[in-house]
């Protein structure tokens, strides 16, 4: 599957599991919008090293947990890049968040219509 300039919301992707993920996409063209919740130094790193390897990079800050900040994030995020097409989490407990149908909160790679 050719995922070049497509565009994945990975949650959790200024660190650890998150931030491999994030880098292993960037790393096929995808454009990676990273979300965190409390590591804005280490979200900044990771989107300079994202937009070295050549793809669009952003970083929200949002609270999965939180139904409004979901909202804000997607938002954020539908205005850089109006057509995601992939999400994928590091975030440790499963959930589906209401605010998007596209965007699942889990612990596989999710590929929307």
């Amino acid at each position: 599957m050719d995922l070049a300039g497509k565009t994945a919301i990975v949650t959790g992707g200024a660190r650890r599991l998150g931030r491999e993920i994030a880098l292993d996409l960037a790393g096929c063209g995808v454009n990676v919008v990273i979300n965190y919740r409390r590591s804005a130094g280490a979200a900044a790193q990771t989107v300079a090293e994202l937009s070295a390897l050549g793809v669009g990079a952003l970083a929200v800050q949002a609270d999965v947990g939180d139904y409004q900040q979901v909202q804000g994030m997607v938002e954020a995020v539908e205005r850089g890049y109006p057509q995601r097409e992939i999400a994928a989490s590091a975030y440790r407990h499963q959930r589906q968040m209401e605010a998007n149908e596209k965007i699942v909160v889990g612990v596989n790679a999710y590929k929307s219509e």
